[in-house]
């Protein structure tokens, strides 16, 4: 009895879409990590925890929710400039990856972290400006406008202006 081949499976070849599918050929166990930096957490070791999420990060670099969990911690640890630091490179990602919605997210986390981030004020308004939510890029201009003045850079203030007369009226 002859049988028919059987069909190429459509995600063969594909990265598995959850770690829990493959087993993890990196030297780290994202489980195991995970589970460590919350117990350090959760005893008041937030060095340690970092640490532990740094090294998940370092082995796995995609891995937008550890790298979301080490900006938390970093923030948590009271370290402003490197939580911001890691939200925007998990948003410049996200934005290069086609993945708009979660740029815009992390963008707007480490706004919240530090309302003066120039990169992030700056890609929100280049994200509104190309889905022409113009009202979203100019409000995010016009804070960018106000932080530029206030650092007395003429050029980034020009430059500010240029951008908000080119939007419709």
């Amino acid at each position: 009895v002859r049988r028919a081949p059987r069909p190429a499976r459509c995600d063969a070849g594909l990265p598995p879409r959850t770690a829990s599918r493959v087993p993890n050929r990196v030297g780290i166990d994202r489980e195991a990590a995970v589970k460590k930096a919350e117990d350090l957490v959760r005893g008041g070791k937030l060095d340690l925890a970092i640490e532990e999420y740094r090294r998940l990060v370092a082995e796995q670099p995609n891995d937008v929710g550890a790298g979301n969990a080490l900006g938390d911690l970093f923030a948590k640890a009271g370290d402003k400039a490197r939580a911001v630091a890691q939200f925007a490179q998990i948003a410049d990602t996200q934005k290069d990856s086609g993945f708009i919605p979660k740029a815009v997210a992390f963008y707007k986390k480490a706004l919240k972290i530090d309302p003066g981030c120039e990169h992030a004020l700056v890609q929100l308004a280049e994200i509104a400006r190309g889905q022409t939510l113009y009202a979203d890029a100019t409000l995010y201009l016009n804070r960018l406008l106000q932080l530029r003045r206030d650092q007395h850079d003429e050029a980034g203030v020009a430059q500010c202006l240029v951008q908000l007369s080119e939007f419709p009226s």
